[in-house]
């Protein structure tokens, strides 16, 4: 098992793959800016050092291509992120040297607005995999539609803790947050997910704003950060309704967020 990072929404699920499985665990010490936990609980588990590869957005991590020659691992599952040129090197090895070694891959897929450079490398990459786990239906038929095997493709969504989500929906009950931050009862949309341009998130900022002329009245929360968010607080205010909206920014304690 190879993680870029330890991250703690992963936890639940690497503690059952630990517990179902005889693995070996290596993190690298990449800072993603996401919160993590402490790995060192597992039996078998190693850090690795991730050095930035300057003037590119990519970076390296140092002993993963010697993992490949290891004789006692016949199986690598791993986040294949391609912006790691290590997954480059020992995807490439793998698929010249090692066929008789098994490679998997959890990663978002196929975005469908990949440069050409970034579209060649993942076709590199993924094609050497025996098995590709993804976030979602679409990333897999763009795969598909991209020339991969949707065979070898799993569907297998995200890894949030199912567990302690239930037990906090249990504990709900009504909450008078929202009415005190916005200062009415009208109802509240609320989108969670990382603020980035290709969600047009500014449409939705905008529909609010129009509706609210037509006296249809909405408040709406945007929990979560990006690189779209200080254009969204810009657009509320020169749309003149600042009140309607509100920015919670990252939150990663699991309970703030279910309230």
């Amino acid at each position: 098992m190879i993680f870029d990072t330890p991250s703690l929404y992963r936890e639940a699920i690497h503690e059952k793959i630990d517990k179902e499985y005889d693995c070996d665990w290596y993190f690298g010490d990449y800072d993603y800016k996401v919160k993590t936990y402490n790995p060192q609980k597992y039996k078998h588990c190693k850090m690795l050092h991730v050095v930035d590869i300057p003037h590119a957005n990519l970076y390296a991590t140092k002993d993963m291509v010697s993992l490949l020659f290891k004789k006692e691992y016949k199986n690598f599952f791993m986040v294949g992120e391609p912006r790691n040129v290590s997954i480059w090197c020992l995807a490439i090895l793998k698929r010249l040297f090692f066929k008789k070694k098994r490679l998997y891959f959890w990663a978002h897929g196929w975005y469908g607005k990949e440069s050409f450079f970034q579209g060649f490398i993942k076709k590199i990459v993924y094609k050497s995999a025996d098995g590709i786990f993804t976030y979602g239906q679409y990333a897999k038929d763009l795969m598909a539609k991209n020339g991969f095997d949707k065979n070898k493709i799993f569907v297998i969504h995200n890894s949030l803790d199912y567990d302690k989500q239930l037990i906090l929906r249990k504990t709900l009950s009504v909450s008078t947050l929202y009415k005190e931050h916005f200062g009415n009862d009208n109802p509240v949309l609320i989108f969670i997910g990382r603020l980035t341009e290709v969600k047009r998130l500014d449409m939705l900022v905008s529909a609010l704003a129009l509706l609210n002329k037509e006296s249809y009245k909405y408040n709406l929360v945007f929990v979560g950060d990006g690189t779209m968010r200080e254009s969204l607080e810009k657009q509320v205010v020169d749309l003149n309704c600042k009140t309607m909206y509100g920015f919670m920014g990252l939150v990663m304690m699991k309970g703030r967020t279910q309230s």
